[in-house]
């Protein structure tokens, strides 16, 4: 029973820092205007049309989308729960600011993943977006 106890005392930690979202807390965080400017910039680089966009898109490996529908954020909570394990796994940093809600983006077969809260440096406001391949491998920061 000691080895329960431990992880026991390790997920009650985790659980006051916000790294892990309690059981049936929401992770999924609610479209706003913050989701709806996530989007637009996804969709600025997945729909580029001009070279210099396309060069960072292509930098940052953004797939390229035929249409603004292939485009959308994600509100299934099985999918923002694997979100958030895999961005918490990819954060170094200031993990303490992770809270365990995120937006998700879907954009083509990748997602786009931000927790808000997250600072890599908490002493100033910083965002981080991750971008993922669908088995959740992390592909790039912006």
């Amino acid at each position: 029973m000691h080895g329960s106890a431990s992880n026991y005392s390790i997920l009650a930690a985790l659980l006051l820092l916000g790294a892990v979202p309690r059981a049936g807390a929401q992770v999924c965080r609610a479209a706003n205007d913050s989701s709806i400017n996530m989007i637009q910039m996804v969709k600025n680089y997945a729909l580029a049309t001009d070279s210099a966009t396309k060069d960072v898109r292509d930098f940052l490996l953004i797939p390229a989308v035929a249409s603004a529908a292939d485009v959308a954020l994600i509100t299934k909570e099985g999918t923002c729960r694997r979100a958030n394990r895999a961005y918490r796994k990819a954060a170094t940093g200031a993990r303490q600011t992770l809270s365990g809600r995120v937006f998700v983006v879907k954009v083509g077969t990748d997602y786009v993943v931000w927790d808000p809260a997250y600072r890599f440096d908490a002493s100033y406001e910083s965002w981080l977006y991750m971008l993922f391949d669908s088995r959740w491998v992390l592909k790039s920061l912006f």
